[in-house]
């Protein structure tokens, strides 16, 4: 992947709520709040991370230590969705991205998590990354039902 850093589009630090989500949409009780509301079946959650939005990929990092959580350029996401009911999600699904060891440690030893998919916690600005993502990507948005 472009590991350059290209010019910024958008930029989002959180440092009480979690902006990356990985879902686990079956045995999982996990509630995280969100900073608007709950969000259940969550696997792994991170907080006090930033993520951007380039003019060729969506990254997420923690501020500090600075590792990754997730890196995908926009030819490998395949969809973007508005999760109804949760005001401020957005899910991204995507072909392949690169995981940092920390995602990747969160997120093993369990089969039901979709490897393919992040809900992104952007909050009061999450219309502005769901426009740009849709655009960016060249996909057809559309919502989902909460699958909760």
């Amino acid at each position: 992947m472009n590991r350059s850093d290209n010019s910024t589009i958008l930029r989002k630090t959180s440092f009480f709520w979690p902006i990356i989500l990985f879902p686990s949409y079956e045995r999982s009780q996990t509630i995280v709040y969100t900073g608007r509301g709950p969000g259940k079946d969550i696997k792994f959650s991170a907080g006090f991370a930033r993520l951007t939005l380039t003019d060729s990929i969506l990254r997420c990092r923690l501020i500090f230590p600075p590792l990754l959580i997730l890196e995908v350029e926009f030819s490998d996401i395949i969809g973007v969705s508005r999760l109804e009911g949760k005001e401020g999600i957005v899910e991204i699904r995507f072909n392949k991205g690169r995981k940092g060891w920390l995602t990747r440690f969160g997120l093993s030893g369990d089969s039901t998590i979709p490897r393919d998919r992040a809900l992104l916690n952007p909050g009061d600005e999450w219309e502005t990354w769901y426009r740009e993502l849709t655009e960016r990507a060249g996909i057809r948005s559309a919502s989902i039902q909460e699958t909760a």
